[in-house]
């Protein structure tokens, strides 16, 4: 990862320009109070994630977040350009509250724009799995000028794939 936080307490990223291969910025709970904003550049893989569990040999920190600010994004090729994914196992369900993306400029490669918890780690499955599921609350998408998937896969504005979510806003051109 370009930048890899865990386990935070007031943690902001802001005014980074990126030319990686993986994912630009990857914060992982538990934590309160992300804040990423004025990203610019090209990254081989997600823009921004925000996960509460993930793949096995990167889950060296995981659990819900509460206060994740996310604005202000130009990325010039991605994988998603937001992607947040709450996680959940046999006993628990992650939860990401008091979401904020807004102002998102640019495009993605070959996925989403914005994509909320519609990712697995099994593949026979794709509700199940260390990255799926997940329970969101009090979320506010806006301004999202992104283009997903410029090479044609086919990848939506905003994908929803959590288990619940409350008090969705939702606001773009």
């Amino acid at each position: 990862f370009g930048i890899s936080i865990g386990d935070f307490d007031d943690a902001n990223v802001t005014n980074i320009t990126f030319h990686t291969y993986s994912d630009g910025v990857h914060a992982m709970g538990a934590g309160k109070n992300l804040y990423v904003s004025n990203i610019y550049g090209h990254t081989g893989d997600d823009f921004v994630a925000v996960s509460g569990s993930d793949y096995t040999g990167y889950n060296y920190s995981k659990g819900n977040i509460d206060g994740i600010t996310v604005r202000n994004l130009y990325p010039q090729g991605s994988g998603n350009i937001v992607a947040m994914f709450p996680g959940s196992s046999a006993t628990v369900n992650n939860t990401f509250s008091n979401v904020v993306i807004e102002n998102i400029f640019g495009y993605s490669t070959n996925s989403g724009a914005v994509s909320l918890g519609a990712y697995s780690t099994n593949k026979l499955d794709s509700l199940v799995g260390e990255t799926a599921g997940g329970i969101f609350k009090n979320v506010s998408v806006s301004n999202v000028f992104g283009i997903p998937s410029i090479n044609g896969v086919g990848r939506s504005m905003l994908e929803l794939g959590c288990d619940t979510l409350l008090n969705l806003k939702k606001y773009w051109h």
